[in-house]
């Protein structure tokens, strides 16, 4: 069984750049391992929030995400796949980097720290507002 959850929700992050550091990986011929897909420099940095918005509600939606998994896709726009270990650190830039991570059988345990640094719309009201909401929204309130 493969968890699905979580698996190619492809993604950028709020923040210029991103550490990566893996703390438990399987690494099992023939089984999902959940490894790491960057397409790398998809768009440019900017503090336009407008813009942002825009990017990620064109690339964050389920029929990109669904596309993001097909080998054509990955062929046109330089699709990486990483399997990571443990030890090593990776550091990209994921504003700029679409990523996520592949299926990952049950079974298996993948453990990974992140760090990001940068926030670029750190001051944005409209990014605050969004994050309350969020927030209220996950505890119910």
């Amino acid at each position: 069984m493969t968890n699905k959850n979580d698996a190619n929700k492809y993604h950028f992050d709020a923040y210029d750049l991103t550490l990566l550091m893996p703390v438990i990986t399987p690494n099992e011929k023939g089984r999902d391992c959940g490894d790491l897909v960057v397409f790398p420099n998809t768009r440019n940095f900017s503090k336009n929030l407008p813009k942002n918005i825009l990017m990620k509600f064109i690339y964050q939606n389920k029929i990109i995400r669904l596309f993001a998994t097909q080998s054509w896709f990955k062929k046109l726009f330089k699709g990486v796949t990483i399997k990571v270990k443990p030890g090593n650190a990776y550091i990209f830039y994921g504003f700029r980097t679409y990523h996520g991570n592949q299926e990952i059988d049950d079974n298996l345990i993948r453990s990974t720290a992140l760090f990001h640094y940068n926030d670029p719309f750190l001051e944005s009201k409209l990014v605050k507002f969004i994050e309350k909401r969020r927030s209220s929204s996950k505890t119910g309130l």
